[in-house]
């Protein structure tokens, strides 16, 4: 693995840990209902000799959002499957995509790169509403006195 960054060596290496591990659950099942296995990538589909093309930043984005779409995916899967078995490996997906998705948002910070989602500060005190016509700035004045 051509990465230059420990932090983000090690978080790339329990990312293909948690693949090897997932492609063997799947391989067994597979084979325990007698369906054919796929044919991935192999050998002669890569050249790792070739330079890397992305810097070691790009691929710990990456490695997040891929932990974020396996909470996302997992969790719109499970209420969906009736195998013990199955739902088990949901569960355990679920788990381990959001510790891939935590362990990469940490280096993330660590390093000053986390993106943060827009956000809205905390008022100082509550406010209460004074005019029936709260939300006329939105709705304007007519669509208020068409329903009064």
């Amino acid at each position: 693995m051509d990465v230059e960054d420990p932090d983000i060596r090690s978080v790339l290496e329990y990312a293909l840990d948690l693949e090897k591990k997932h492609i063997e659950v799947v391989t067994d099942i597979f084979k325990e209902e007698k369906i054919p296995i796929p044919t991935g990538f192999t050998e002669k589909d890569v050249n790792l000799n070739t330079p890397r093309l992305y810097p070691d930043t790009f691929m710990l984005y990456y490695i997040q959002n891929m932990g974020a779409s396996g909470i996302n995916s997992y969790s719109v899967a499970l209420p969906n499957v009736a195998r013990k078995d199955i739902r088990e490996f949901y569960t355990s997906c679920i788990s381990s995509s959001a510790e891939l998705y935590n362990r990469a948002s940490n280096i993330l910070q660590e390093k000053g790169l986390f993106i943060r989602s827009p956000y809205i500060p905390y008022p100082s005190q509550g406010k209460f509403v004074h005019k029936q016509h709260f939300l006329a700035g939105w709705m304007g004045d007519q669509w208020f006195q068409f329903y009064r």
